[in-house]
């Protein structure tokens, strides 16, 4: 599989940012490693994208001594079954392995997309700790990117409002969309009629003599 040359770049140059989220190595097959998987993911969304890394600690070092070797758990569906279990609606991420250069350990790079014309909200609870608390995702909240970076619950109007705006502006350009097709029908232009040699001559000639 071809790395594109972007994705590469986020590997070879890793920087947390509120686009992108760098992760040490987990365990997905983890609960509460899920759980705050899934924040992390909606959070990205809500921002109008990102990535997610794994395998890069926030210090910007790879994180090779704790590679797990196999990967299949980071698989673009074991991330679909993170966003089934925990978020609404439901989006498709892409996920690429990818060596660093000079490295010989892949990291994975998840491909977080934009919401659509609604926010991406948790559907369920994380694990309940000790003290009987979800851990790492609480359902009915929706959370989003902010300085530090950090993926937290939006609590604020300042923290709703681009959101808002972002979902607006998307839901808009649907229906201007919707209503384009249903007003300007695409109608199959009708074949030219055949030109013959001195008909194309006369044409371009004309055309050339009034644009002198």
């Amino acid at each position: 599989m071809t790395i594109p040359k972007e994705i590469q770049d986020l590997v070879d140059q890793p920087v947390e940012t509120l686009h992108v989220e760098l992760k040490e190595w987990i365990d997905l097959s983890d609960k509460v490693a899920r759980a705050k998987t899934a924040r992390h993911l909606a959070a990205l969304a809500n921002h109008g994208g990102g990535y997610l890394i794994v395998g890069i600690r926030d210090d910007r070092s790879l994180d090779e001594s704790q590679h797990p070797g196999e990967l299949s758990r980071f698989s673009q569906d074991s991330i679909a079954g993170v966003i089934d279990r925990y978020l609404a609606p439901a989006f498709q991420c892409d996920v690429f392995f990818v060596v660093p250069t000079g490295g010989s350990k892949p990291c994975v790079v998840v491909r977080v997309p934009s919401h659509g014309s609604v926010p991406i909200c948790a559907k369920a609870n994380g694990p309940n700790d000790e003290k009987d608390r979800p851990t790492g995702i609480r359902k009915g909240e929706h959370y989003i990117r902010v300085p530090g970076p950090k993926s937290v619950e939006i609590d604020s109007p300042e923290l709703w409002l681009p959101l808002i705006r972002r979902c607006v502006m998307t839901d808009r350009q649907s229906l201007l969309e919707s209503f384009g097709r249903v007003l300007n029908p695409v109608e199959a232009a009708p074949p030219p009629e055949p030109m013959s040699l001195k008909d194309w001559h006369d044409a371009v000639r004309k055309w050339y003599e009034e644009s002198a």
